[in-house]
């Protein structure tokens, strides 16, 4: 029953980071990158003035990476319910697993966001997150103390 409850956490924090993954190629898919291939906050519009010099080239790599954040995107959001369901499939209960699940998604997510975007978030946001966590070890401490131990259940066979 132990290795039911580890591997449900894992499948569950996998399911969490999967998400985050996800969150974060389509915000990759959506944002306007500030680089020499890609010139303006208006992209598309920026294809048809004469006053750019975009080349064919330039527009193919702007659609083939935006192709491939939108696979990374989906490949993601696949695996996080694979993950979710099995987590799910593995617990007693379905308030472990959706609760670590989205733990690890929101922290992954705030801490992508810090390196990768140079997000910054309040300090009260730290706070709030600070109680999710605290209430992600509770919620896990009493799951494990509420499972009868393996010597109680050949007791009662």
């Amino acid at each position: 029953r132990k290795m039911t409850r580890a591997a449900g956490f894992f499948f569950a924090s996998g399911a969490g980071l999967c998400a985050a993954g996800a969150s974060i190629f389509a915000k990759l898919l959506f944002s306007v990158p500030e680089t020499p291939a890609v010139l303006a906050e208006q992209e598309l519009s920026v294809l048809f003035t004469s006053s750019h010099l975009w080349t064919e080239r330039n527009v193919i790599e702007w659609i083939v990476l935006r192709l491939v954040w939108l696979l990374l995107t989906v490949l993601s959001n696949v695996f996080m319910l694979n993950c979710s369901s099995k987590a799910l499939d593995l617990s007693e209960n379905s308030v472990v697993p959706v609760v670590t699940t989205t733990a690890t998604n929101f922290f992954t997510s705030a801490f992508s966001g810090q390196l990768l975007f140079g997000e910054r978030l309040p300090l009260a946001w730290w706070g709030g997150a600070s109680f999710l966590l605290i209430g992600m070890v509770l919620i896990h401490k009493s799951q494990a103390q509420s499972q009868p131990s393996p010597a109680s259940i050949k007791k009662k066979d």
